[in-house]
């Protein structure tokens, strides 16, 4: 009797598992379906490049991002996606990267609609070297 507790008792627990396991994606996305969007701490258009703040640990420059742009009716939609994570070990601080925008028809017109969330810095911005 004890030992049939014990053995539902761990299919329970397994099975409770596995349906957490295939509720939850080990990457989850946002509402648009973009994956790892940068948290953004600062935004700057600059010609036909954007420079965002973002938070490093030590080895994050523009080789970690790439940038989306997608038509809408009324703007382009921009997005900063991080497509390799900084695995450096420096406490966290914020840093400049700059981006070449993809090339868009009448850039001197574009309206930008940036999908990134932005946050308040409360890091301490890295100094200028």
């Amino acid at each position: 009797m004890m030992r049939e507790r014990g053995t539902l008792r761990w299919i329970a627990g397994a099975m409770l598992w596995a349906t957490f396991m295939i509720a939850h994606p080990a990457h989850p996305q946002n509402a648009e379906g973009d994956a790892n969007l940068a948290l953004v701490y600062g935004v700057q258009f600059v010609d036909s490049r954007i420079t965002v703040d973002v938070v490093s640990f030590g080895c994050t420059d523009e080789s970690n991002f790439a940038v989306k742009v997608e038509a809408l009716p009324d703007a382009l939609q921009l997005s900063i996606i991080q497509v390799k994570p900084d695995r450096c070990r420096m406490s966290p601080h914020i840093v400049s990267v700059t981006l070449n925008i993809p090339s868009v028809p009448k850039p001197d017109e574009a309206k930008f609609r940036l999908v990134n969330k932005l946050a308040i810095p409360n890091l301490r911005l890295r100094p200028a070297r």
